[in-house]
């Protein structure tokens, strides 16, 4: 994991405040989990951006919330909103039913939901 901080506020220093300095972006490599609540994203790199506060998963990236499962080329996950866009590659395909049953069409993103 490496962390990206912003400059140092030397300002705040000089008015007689503790001078600080925040996160301003995270990259994390290997096997990466991310969640919240219900949501869970796993890829092989993910991105954290503070200032847009968005998580971006990206090689083999799946996104779960229950049952459910999405995956695709890239996942940015917004973290105010609650919600992902999933970005598909070239060979994925989407299937949609109840356990698995349904048919496969040519798309961008590959996604399973299991119907109560």
């Amino acid at each position: 994991m490496t962390v990206y901080y912003t400059a140092l506020d030397t300002a705040a220093g000089k008015k007689g405040k503790k001078a600080s300095q925040k996160v301003q972006k995270i990259i994390c490599t290997g096997n990466v989990e991310v969640s919240k609540k219900e949501w869970l994203g796993t890829s092989k790199k993910m991105i954290y951006l503070e200032k847009e506060r968005q998580v971006i998963l990206l090689e083999d990236a799946k996104a779960y919330q229950g049952q459910n499962m999405v995956s695709g080329e890239k996942i940015v996950y917004y973290m105010d909103e609650g919600r992902s866009e999933v970005v598909g590659g070239k060979r994925t395909s989407t299937t949609v039913g109840d356990k698995g049953k349904g048919g496969k069409k040519p798309s961008r993103v590959n996604m399973t939901i299991i119907q109560k």
